[in-house]
């Protein structure tokens, strides 16, 4: 069964969520069997339980093992990622990664002069 986590950190608009949660986190055993295995990893698990079921969550430790990592928006592009985040994604991504800011990828211009 293919594995599918949203990492999830303070901050991230709820309405990022929803898409990922939808497409992966319901059970479509009808289209694709098996269908994925959805975690929502996060330090902030506590914050998380009304939204979803406990046992679909984890620390960001668990990204490592997905075969998918799902990295939400945020509300601000020029914040860096929190630290814990970066570092869970390195070891997701085998120590392949590198720590990039949204804006610099951005090729519009948000009135900074660019």
């Amino acid at each position: 069964m293919p594995s599918v986590a949203l990492a999830v950190v303070r901050g991230v608009p709820l309405f990022e969520l929803a898409a990922p949660s939808d497409v992966f986190g319901v059970d479509r055993n009808h289209l694709a069997d098996p269908w994925y295995d959805f975690t929502v990893c996060t330090p902030d698990a506590d914050r998380l339980s009304a939204w979803f079921p406990p046992d679909r969550l984890r620390d960001l430790d668990a990204l490592a093992t997905a075969d998918t990592v799902i990295v939400p928006a945020v509300p601000d592009v020029d914040t860096p990622p929190p630290p814990d985040l970066v570092d869970a994604e390195d070891v997701a991504g085998g120590g392949q990664l590198e720590e990039r800011h949204a804006a610099d990828d951005c090729q519009c211009d948000r009135g900074h002069g660019r």
